[in-house]
């Protein structure tokens, strides 16, 4: 009987140990020079700047943790992309778009409209989810203050909905906040 309780004792306590180490850790995590960060579940996550065509800085950064990858496209308009729409929404949907055609997505469920950030009203943010043409499964939530545009992905194989990728996908902030 008394072996009986400690290999249950012991059961009991490994499962704690993994139930708790199964899910990273979320750090405040700056996005270079932009002023933007995320709750990313790597410190280490570096970002790559490049120039889109109409010049706008394009930030972007991917992590891998337990079969999820876990990326940023944070985007900085120029004054140029700034005068031509003020619509938020039209700018997310169409920046998606563009990426739905780069990422081979053969299947998405949609846009989700209005989204906002608590801490900043002002803030639109669309949410949808993706399968490409591999079958790799994407949930994508994008924000836009009409200056900057994000757009964070969280994609595997497996159905990507998890409390992790929630986190990241709602962990992002603007400059100030």
């Amino acid at each position: 009987m008394k072996k009986c309780l400690s290999f249950l004792l012991f059961l009991f306590l490994l499962n704690i140990v993994f139930a708790q180490t199964s899910a990273p850790r979320f750090s405040r995590l700056a996005i270079s020079e932009t002023g933007c960060h995320i709750y990313s579940p790597d410190e280490s996550m570096l970002f790559e700047l490049t120039l889109s065509e109409d010049s706008s800085e394009v930030w972007t950064a991917e992590t891998e943790i337990d079969s999820l990858l876990y990326s940023v496209i944070c985007v900085k308009f120029n004054d140029m992309i700034l005068e031509l729409t003020e619509d938020k929404t039209f700018m997310i949907e169409s920046y998606l778009d563009f990426l739905k055609t780069q990422f081979e997505i053969i299947d998405s469920a949609g846009y989700g409209e209005g989204h906002s950030m608590t801490d900043d009203p002002s803030v639109i943010g669309v949410i949808d989810f993706w399968v490409d043409d591999e079958n790799y499964q994407y949930s994508v939530k994008s924000w836009c203050n009409g200056e900057i545009l994000a757009v964070m992905l969280v994609h595997s194989y497996q159905n990507p909905e998890n409390v992790s990728a929630n986190v990241f996908l709602n962990g992002f902030r603007f400059p100030g906040h």
